[in-house]
């Protein structure tokens, strides 16, 4: 549900509006956590993560691996 995207998003510290498509105009990074928010809504009960997140600058990435931890049960980062 639209209320369910909008509290995954938030999650994952992506502030942006619903309607914005992945395009250029977004950054890398707003893509991975796009990316992960897509993931979180499955609610999966493993989730693994590659390099993904070292593109992200230290504090993002850390709040970003802070709410998957809290949102999966087994969280595997290679």
């Amino acid at each position: 549900s639209e209320r369910e995207l909008k509290a995954v998003l938030k999650k994952v510290h992506l502030d942006m509006s619903l309607d914005k498509t992945l395009s250029d105009e977004v950054s890398m990074g707003e893509k991975i956590k796009v990316l992960i928010a897509r993931a979180l809504l499955e609610k999966p009960d493993v989730l693994i993560l590659d390099e993904s997140l070292k593109s992200l600058p230290q504090e993002q990435s850390d709040e970003v691996l802070e709410a998957v931890l809290y949102a999966v049960k087994t969280v595997i980062v290679v």
